[in-house]
């Protein structure tokens, strides 16, 4: 009878410890991983999303501000111990641009470049 006893406590004691390590396993949270991830602030107005530039091997966070159409692109510089920011972007302007009927040149014509003299005139003949 000793032995059938030894075993059930054994059995017991083992099932008490695989239901302990199934809680824990169940409560701990998971790895944070800040890559792809997309949030809005609780009064909606910011939309902030993380990303890495692979080239330069550096991570970025996105910061949209949805009341002024801006968004604003942070990078961390370790050397410097500082957040900097990468770029700002006036997404209206954009939005504005790709709309049907937004100013485009004719077809056939390229576009004015900014800061570049204007074409020369046609010297007309005095009448």
């Amino acid at each position: 009878m000793q032995s059938k006893d030894f075993t059930i406590g054994v059995l017991a004691t083992t099932a008490a410890i695989l239901l302990v390590g199934l809680a824990v396993v169940h409560t701990a949270s998971a790895p944070a991983v800040a890559d792809g991830m997309t949030t809005t602030s609780s009064t909606g107005n910011f939309i902030l999303a993380v990303g890495a530039f692979i080239q330069a091997d550096e991570d970025l966070v996105y910061v949209i501000d949805t009341s002024t159409d801006r968004m604003l692109v942070y990078t961390f510089d370790s050397n410097n111990r500082r957040v900097e920011i990468v770029q700002g972007i006036n997404l209206g302007e954009l939005r504005g641009a790709t709309q049907p009927g937004a100013a485009q040149p004719p077809r056939g014509q390229q576009p004015g470049r900014r800061g570049s003299p204007p074409a020369p005139q046609q010297p007309t003949s005095p009448p």
